[in-house]
């Protein structure tokens, strides 16, 4: 089914301590086609998390309406799964466990997400750990557990909020790797938000340049680079020449 995105003329206004307006979105106006890679890059406090808390349907916008394929988005949705930058697992509940917590809560097991869970564990290299329990496992692969908690409810849409932000940047390079095959694979429809101009870059075919508060759309562009996406296109001069074209942009976003 063909979920693509629409956000029309969306604003968010919160409202601050003394009762004054405080502005955080505005004029947002996009549409992410289904499957594709869409990442939300700008300045600290420009609304990126907002906007995608929005779509997600945790926040409700001020103004404007998303609209999921045919639905208007009015609350939270099975279409959608957000992975946050931490890994929030539950400390009590093992691996395995903690990748189930949507068929415990939806129904219970069966032998089909049993098998899902295992085989997506296995995919992102956690086939050995599904008897550990979250402080056994360093922060790269506490994530990686997250990203399959959120795959097994079988979201159209991923929604990922800068879920390597307090990574390294070996073991968040390795999680981008990861992220990609997941993504070749299952095709989702992916937005990611993200400090990291290479990041974006490598991972996404377009990239919104948001603007500082309120935040604001300045521009899109497309990341002209081959899928599948091999590792080595990081030392590319093309990939070089996109990092350098988009920091150039974001230079006047503050």
């Amino acid at each position: 089914m063909d979920r693509a995105i629409t956000i029309s003329g969306v604003d968010k206004t919160y409202v601050g301590r003394q009762g004054q307006a405080v502005p955080a979105l505005s004029g947002m106006n996009l549409h992410i086609g289904a499957g594709e890679f869409v990442s939300l890059l700008g300045p600290s406090g420009c609304g990126k998390s907002t906007l995608l808390k929005i779509i997600a349907g945790l926040t409700r916008p001020s103004a404007g309406a998303i609209r999921i394929g045919a639905d208007s988005v009015s609350g939270p949705s099975d279409f959608a799964s957000l992975v946050f930058q931490k890994a929030t697992l539950l400390r009590w509940r093992t691996i395995l466990d903690n990748v189930l917590l949507h068929a415990d809560i939806h129904g219970g097991r069966n032998p089909e997400n049993i098998a899902l869970a295992r085989s997506l564990l296995d995919l992102v290299g956690l086939g050995a750990f599904t008897n550990a329990y979250p402080d056994e496992l360093s922060g790269g692969m506490q994530q990686r557990a997250a990203i399959v908690r959120a795959l097994m409810s079988r979201p159209e849409l991923l929604l990922m909020d800068e879920p390597f932000g307090a990574l390294d940047e070996f073991t968040r390079e390795a999680l981008n790797d990861m992220v990609l095959r997941l993504w070749e694979e299952e095709r989702k429809t992916v937005i990611f938000v993200t400090h990291s101009v290479a990041e974006a870059v490598f991972l996404s075919d377009r990239i919104v340049i948001m603007g500082a508060r309120p935040g604001r759309i300045i521009t899109v562009m497309d990341v002209d680079l081959p899928r599948p996406r091999p590792e080595n296109i990081r030392t590319a001069p093309e990939f070089y020449q996109l990092v350098a074209k988009v920091r150039e942009v974001m230079g006047g976003t503050h």
